[in-house]
């Protein structure tokens, strides 16, 4: 290959190809952090909450090995705000509920640099931390604007054995498929397809639950 008057972009392609073969070994040897964690919809909002984040967030690179986004979160009670980028990968040896995630934080200028990729929107939403058992926290995701209806918890856990053996308190409704419903493939949703995913009967819960959390911010 010929690296010679090679370009921005150019070099851009040949350094994730690079990352996605890195990332690839070093998930074979199981020597990056992994993300175990599962996803669920709700039929309503408990009282107790830890925090309120907003977050917005961008896609910017995705492809079969790893995908990349860039977020800014403001905590909704200090008002203090973080910028972190990260990516995400799956391998063909993944164990169940399990995903690698690198991240670190940036700089405000890093994050508003750079735009989503093609046919990618930038997200927009709130998310609630509550406690659950076992020490357990559940991050419920109320989406805005293109998403807007959409709402998902997800708890996060130590391994994936105590993934496999959690129940679900009575205010969650049911599993969702993980891939599906990631952040990553909403972004390319149309708004039809969104409410599809979401079905007529969860998007009225939705929007009770919606008209409940709005009253809790004002």
């Amino acid at each position: 290959m010929n690296l010679n008057g090679m370009n921005k972009s150019g070099w851009k392609i040949i350094t994730v190809l690079v990352l996605n073969k890195y990332i690839e070994y070093e998930m074979e040897k199981k020597m990056l952090p992994t993300e175990i964690e599962r996803k669920y919809t709700i039929n309503h909002l408990p009282k107790e909450v830890d925090n309120i984040l907003k977050i917005t967030q961008k896609h910017i690179y995705r492809d079969p090995v790893c995908s990349i986004r860039v977020r800014k979160s403001e905590d909704f009670y200090t008002n203090e705000v973080k910028y972190t980028h990260t990516i995400k990968a799956k391998g063909k040896k993944t164990e169940i509920f399990s995903i690698t995630e690198l991240e670190k934080e940036i700089t405000e200028e890093q994050y508003e640099e750079v735009k989503p990729f093609k046919g990618s929107t930038t997200i927009e939403k709130y998310r609630i931390i509550i406690p659950l058992e076992d020490g357990l926290k559940a991050e419920v995701d109320i989406f805005e604007k293109k998403l807007k209806g959409l709402i998902i918890a997800e708890v996060e856990f130590e391994s994936v054995e105590q993934a496999k053996n959690f129940k679900m308190p009575s205010w969650f409704e049911k599993e969702v498929p993980h891939n599906e419903f990631s952040n990553r493939k909403m972004s390319t949703k149309t708004r039809k397809e969104i409410l599809e995913m979401i079905g007529k009967k969860q998007l009225t819960i939705n929007e009770n639950i919606l008209k409940d959390f709005q009253k809790r911010i004002k």
